[in-house]
């Protein structure tokens, strides 16, 4: 779900936004935990657009605290860390990345791994990595995530959690009566019984073969994991799907 500005004009939310002569205001963050995703998809409710994009992701993925805990204040995206030079950079998104940094949210993987950003590698080598100055106590940090891997992290638990805590976003963003599109899933919520799975909202199912085959190596990744190609097809397919669904009157 993340552009970024290595490769403008090339993530299919930016040839959606061109075509269909929408601004693209973009909150998606490479590696983004659920709880991340529930922060953004929460600050783009309250400011009320034309159409949402998002997805789940994996629950291999956790958030902690940049700094010491202030205020208990629930989140916004100006608290969330997007600590990568690669991110999608816009007009709108400057007035609140990084004002407030108060969390980090990311795979326990790219945590472990520590992929430092250096300016002097090409953009492909650069992928995932990060700048980590925003980060106090960073080393002490990184010893307690690799202890809580190995002593307390459960997957069966935190893969449930998660998924009932989209659930209850993607309630919230339905009775918000925001359009949207929810384009790819990674968690299990066909298991809750009541999950309504409309076609015009939920397009996991059609996005899934694009995604799939169109993989790239990683390190040919430009940083959404697929060809530009399979890009632009995703592209089309929703420009499609939004003007038989969504708005009828904007010119084929």
């Amino acid at each position: 779900m993340s552009p970024v500005n290595t490769f403008p004009g090339k993530h299919f939310s930016e040839i959606f936004t061109k075509n269909l002569d929408f601004k693209l205001v973009v909150y998606a963050r490479s590696g983004m935990s659920n709880a991340g995703i529930m922060v953004q998809i929460l600050s783009a409710i309250k400011n009320s657009p034309d159409l949402i994009f998002f997805n789940t992701t994996g629950s291999d993925r956790i958030e902690f605290p940049t700094k010491t805990a202030g205020e208990l204040k629930w989140y916004t995206v100006e608290n969330l860390l997007y600590n990568s030079p690669l991110h999608y950079k816009s007009e709108e998104s400057q007035q609140w990345m990084n004002k407030n940094v108060k969390i980090q949210s990311n795979s326990i993987l790219s945590l472990l791994r520590k992929h430092e950003y250096d300016p002097s590698r090409n953009p492909y080598d650069n992928h995932c990595a990060e700048v980590y100055d925003m980060i106090d106590d960073l080393e002490e940090k990184m010893k307690v995530i690799k202890m809580y891997y190995e002593y307390l992290y459960d997957p069966t638990i935190k893969e449930m959690i998660d998924t009932f805590m989209m659930y209850g976003v993607i309630t919230l963003l339905k009775k918000s009566n925001i359009p949207f599109m929810f384009v790819h899933n990674a968690l299990p919520l066909k298991y809750i019984d009541n999950f309504e799975n409309d076609p015009k909202y939920f397009l996991n199912d059609k996005i899934n073969p694009f995604i799939y085959n169109g993989l790239v190596d990683p390190k040919n990744d430009p940083g959404f994991h697929t060809t530009f190609e399979t890009q632009e097809n995703i592209a089309n397919f929703l420009i499609a799907h939004y003007r038989n669904n969504f708005n009828t009157e904007i010119p084929q």
